[in-house]
């Protein structure tokens, strides 16, 4: 999956616990992506990477839910996103609480390596 609109179809099959997305896809963008699942999902995690980030900076991708969406600018870190990915869901990363995958730039992720970085054993 390389688009916005595909990500929003593999959602609708398996809702996420997270969206990780870049801005600029084809067909549907982030933004608009963002807008569309939190329509029918406030308070969805957002991590935002991309490398044109908007003018507004995240309060013009945050579609009316401050707080849940971080931004950063490509090249990223794998820190800066388990951070940013720890931030959004405002709570210890749990892999019994959570699916461990997530919508990612329109694809649905399963990504031990990430999923072993959110999950510490505790």
């Amino acid at each position: 999956m390389h688009n916005g609109r595909e990500a929003l179809e593999a959602d609708a099959r398996d809702r996420a616990d997270l969206l990780l997305t870049d801005l600029r896809m084809p067909i549907m963008d982030g933004k608009v992506l963002i807008q569309r699942l939190r329509g029918g999902r406030s308070g969805l995690p957002v991590v935002v990477v991309t490398g044109t980030p908007p003018e507004g900076g995240v309060a013009s991708i945050q579609s009316g839910d401050p707080g849940r969406t971080r931004l950063l600018v490509k090249p990223t870190l794998m820190e800066d996103l388990v951070t940013a990915v720890q931030w959004v869901i405002k709570q210890p990363w749990r892999h019994r609480a959570c699916r461990s995958h997530f919508i990612t730039s329109g694809s649905v992720v399963r990504d031990a390596s990430l999923t072993a970085v959110l999950s510490p054993e505790t």
